[in-house]
């Protein structure tokens, strides 16, 4: 055995310093894809917080995400009301007064568990307030539904979510739930902007949450029912009396993937063209087009992320909500909204409702209980074919 071990090894390639054996016995194969299956039936590791390991020092990653944030004349006590969640104080270390096991309750005011259920209410209308006037500043033109549509976006908890991600709000954040939730990352995040200045609030805002602008869709803000008629109205008011749609190009028109480019001429100037797999669709996109150049919306906007961009706003003017739908189109042009799409069925919810709802009251059905997954080849099951090194033949 040992003579066979040291003759494979001898035979095997040489890079650098390094032996690199390509083919492996039938034994080491077969007991290598038996590990990776138990480990695969094992689950992944439990998810370890930070706060856990001896290196965590909470004094110093609340200064350094102070300094992240462009925040550090902001005293250290009162971040954390900011970052302590209501579930906090659920938590077994906390409510049986053991806080000090925990890495985050270790002395100067840490001990609090006063929450951020104020701070969050205080945070979402500061947020709203700065992300609506810096919309209405940019476009001017646009309806009050389009800006808030757009600060629904802005706001979401999903954006949030993301946000507080990446500045290490995870990480910081107090809370009964471990990993942290999206609902107590985008609280906990809405919650600093209240308390920090407005100068700071506004440079926070500036910073990381209005710039997400450049990846929000602003074609799909409002889907109008019937988007034509609603730019129709729109470019009457600028002026223009003939509004017709055109064909301007189209391929593959008797294939499975036809492509029609349509454009919208006001008075036989183009306003506004879009592609589509058919012309229903095309005409509807063209529609949109021109509607959002009515309203000086352009697909290449130049929006100003400057750090006082906010600071030197007229808030007083642009507090103000932008004329509605209603008033710049009529009360004669449809302006309702295709309804949004019914979501699909959730699988993971659909089989956790059946573990935890419909299993423990009705039992298992009468199925056909299938075996581990170890491998073929183990003790417990043989192989269907022969691991054998493969034997060369001619051809001829």
């Amino acid at each position: 055995m040992l003579g066979r071990e040291l003759n494979s090894w001898l035979r095997a390639p040489a890079v650098g310093n390094t032996v690199v054996r390509h083919i492996r016995t039938v034994w080491e194969r077969r007991f290598l894809k038996d590990l990776y299956h138990r480990r695969e039936l094992l689950g992944s590791d439990p998810v370890i917080a930070r706060s856990s390991l001896p290196n965590w020092n909470y004094q110093a990653e609340l200064y350094a995400f102070g300094s992240r944030l462009g925040a550090s004349n902001t005293a250290i006590e009162n971040w954390i009301p900011a970052l302590t969640t209501p579930s906090f104080a659920e938590r077994n270390d906390v409510s049986d007064n053991a806080g000090y096991e925990h890495q985050s309750l270790r002395g100067d005011g840490q001990e609090s568990t006063s929450n951020n259920n104020t701070l969050r209410e205080e945070g979402n209308n500061v947020l709203r307030l700065n992300v609506a006037v810096f919309l209405r500043a940019q476009f001017p033109k646009a309806p009050e539904e389009f800006i808030q549509g757009v600060t629904e976006q802005l706001v979401s908890n999903k954006l949030l979510h993301m946000i507080g991600n990446t500045i290490g709000l995870d990480t910081l954040i107090r809370t009964g739930e471990h990993p942290p939730s999206e609902q107590s990352i985008s609280d906990s995040l809405r919650a600093l902007l209240a308390v920090v200045d407005s100068k700071t609030a506004s440079k926070i805002i500036m910073d990381f949450i209005i710039p997400q602008i450049l990846d929000v869709d602003l074609e799909e803000i409002l889907s109008f029912d019937e988007p034509l008629e609603v730019a129709a109205s729109q470019l009457k008011k600028l002026g223009f009396n003939e509004i017709v749609p055109r064909i301007l190009r189209s391929s593959g028109e008797m294939s499975a993937e036809p492509c029609y480019v349509v454009g919208l001429y006001a008075d036989q100037k183009l306003v506004g063209q879009a592609a589509g797999e058919s012309l229903t669709v095309a005409i509807r996109w063209a529609s949109v087009d021109a509607l959002l150049g009515s309203w000086r919306i352009m697909p290449d906007q130049i929006c100003f992320f400057a750090e006082n961009a906010l600071e030197n706003l007229d808030f007083a003017k642009y507090s103000q909500p932008n004329p509605s739908l209603k008033q710049l189109c009529g009360d004669d042009v449809n302006t309702k909204l295709l309804a949004k799409p019914v979501e699909g069925l959730n699988i993971i919810e659909a089989a956790l409702r059946w573990r935890n709802e419909i299993e423990p009251v009705v039992g298992r059905t009468y199925s056909k209980t299938l075996r581990h997954k170890f491998s073929r080849g183990t003790f417990v099951k043989r192989t269907f074919r022969r691991l054998a090194k493969p034997k060369v033949y001619n051809l001829g």
